[in-house]
């Protein structure tokens, strides 16, 4: 048994394992300091960017501008396209009512002329709407027309396969021989029919 006050002397293996628990530690965080320095230097210190990648990034941003604009050109391209098609169909429908339009417009004159008055009710009233919404019709054409050349010089468009245009025509033809019918209407019968039938009207068989 050692005497009192005797302290035993570490071996030489414990003094290098404390060494190590102490020096270790130190060695890491210098390292992760390091570490960090140098990664940082790599991202905000301009020399560490190649000469090639900086050579490169006038192409590159030359390349990402030229496609965008390929991009926006295509979509304004497809947008317009979409629009003229969709105006070009809108004026095709409109010249084929106005065409339909004019030749009621142009039965119910003829019918007019020869009896006095426009034409029948029909079932339900469909012949007299049809009549009705005919003259309608064929009056807009007109002075759309007439709209167009006071602020253009030009009337309508002729639109697809001419049908525009077409009806154009033929509201103006309908427009003139009505007026000579409606004069006519006066010499010969001294009335004009009333727009819608009523009861007791001339032209009605209503009562």
């Amino acid at each position: 048994m050692p005497p009192v006050g005797f302290r035993r002397r570490p071996g030489p293996h414990r003094v290098a394992s404390h060494r190590c628990q102490v020096v270790l530690p130190v060695l890491a965080a210098l390292l992760a300091v390091a570490g960090t320095g140098i990664a940082h230097q790599r991202v905000f210190v301009p020399g560490s960017i190649s000469s090639s990648d900086a050579q490169n990034r006038p192409a590159i941003r030359s390349s990402i501008c030229r496609e965008h604009q390929r991009g926006l050109a295509t979509a304004c391209h497809a947008s317009q396209k979409s629009s003229s098609q969709e105006q070009d169909e809108l004026q095709e429908a409109l010249g084929v009512g106005g065409i339909v339009a004019a030749f009621i417009v142009a039965f119910s004159e003829y019918t007019l002329k020869t009896t006095g008055c426009g034409l029948p009710a029909g079932p339900f009233g469909v012949e007299g709407a049809a009549e009705g919404l005919s003259y309608l019709a064929v009056v807009g054409l007109v002075g759309a027309s007439l709209y167009s050349k006071v602020n253009t010089g030009q009337g309508l468009p002729a639109g697809r396969n001419g049908l525009l245009g077409a009806s154009e025509g033929l509201a103006y033809l309908v427009a003139v021989v009505g007026l000579i019918v409606l004069y006519f209407q006066i010499q010969d019968y001294g009335f004009i029919p009333e727009g819608i039938p009523v009861e007791g009207g001339r032209c009605s068989n209503i009562g």
